[in-house]
């Protein structure tokens, strides 16, 4: 589907995707590795940092680009159906109104930065903000985005309107790249992946969630395309061939549950982390 048909698809409804966080990256960020003298309370007054990213304000138009072949069901973008209750990960130390990983960085109190890739609606940008996160959110669909800039919290976030099969994110300006539910071919995947490693920060997490492969015939719901679905030692692998920069650590691959309404849906979790610069010596 292209950006038209998204547009169309979200036009259709008044949200197509639940207005709670995803389950895993909510966890991720609960477990993310907080820098010494990080504020310990969530939240910051700070508007959206100044990168330069397309469709955000003060910066060049984009023009209209193919969409990528997101499949319905498992858009581009960064949702998954509401799913009662899904929101809570047992064993989590996420929940609502928690600090979770405080969004700010060391003494300075400088917000971490997020980029959401095919945020959808923007859920996940807009939770991320809500704590603290200076957030830049990228999505091909134009409806989709005017909805997140009209949800509550929404004003918190730098929205962009891209492809993300062909913009290039600015190197090393991100301490953590979130790809939820986007689903490609093979080597868009694998393109789309390097550029994400690329733009991490020394110490930012890559998370990549997506419906597994073992979802067709052991979970529900999901695309029923085998080729887009993902696995979790193929996107490690794929990480390894493509990400040329030195340091990037996988520190957890896995198929993991989700409960759903109509049953146990199966995700695939991948958490890399680019290795924090070493100190100076002088």
């Amino acid at each position: 589907m292209d950006a038209d048909a998204w547009d169309a698809r979200y036009a259709a409804t008044d949200r197509m995707w639940s207005v709670e966080p995803n389950m895993w990256l909510r966890q991720v960020v609960a477990d993310l590795p907080c820098p010494p003298g990080a504020a310990e309370s969530s939240g910051s007054s700070e508007s959206p940092g100044s990168l330069a990213v397309p469709g955000s304000p003060g910066s060049p138009a984009v023009p209209g680009s193919p969409g990528s072949p997101a499949v319905p069901g498992s858009p581009g973008s960064s949702g998954s159906p509401a799913v009662p209750g899904s929101s809570a990960v047992p064993g989590s130390s996420g929940s609502p109104g928690s600090p979770e990983s405080p969004g700010q960085r060391g003494s300075s109190g400088a917000p971490w930065r997020a980029l959401d890739l095919a945020c959808g609606e923007g859920r996940n940008a807009v939770w991320l903000a809500d704590r603290g996160w200076t957030v830049t959110a990228v999505d091909f669909s134009a409806v989709a985005l005017d909805r997140g800039r009209t949800t509550p919290g929404g004003d918190a976030v730098t929205w962009a309107q891209a492809d993300v099969l062909t913009w290039t994110p600015p190197a090393g300006a991100f301490d953590l790249v979130a790809l939820v539910y986007l689903h490609l071919a093979d080597d868009e995947r694998r393109a789309v992946l390097a550029r994400s490693a690329a733009a991490l920060a020394p110490g930012g997490s890559l998370v990549v969630i997506g419906h597994d492969r073992r979802n067709l015939t052991e979970g529900v719901g999901g695309p029923p395309i085998a080729d887009i679905l993902l696995d979790p030692a193929v996107v490690v692998a794929e990480l390894v061939a493509k990400v040329t920069a030195p340091g990037l650590d996988v520190v957890r691959a896995e198929t993991v549950p989700r409960p759903t309404p109509e049953g146990t849906a199966l995700d695939t979790l991948v958490v890399a982390r680019r290795r924090p610069s070493p100190p100076l010596s002088y």
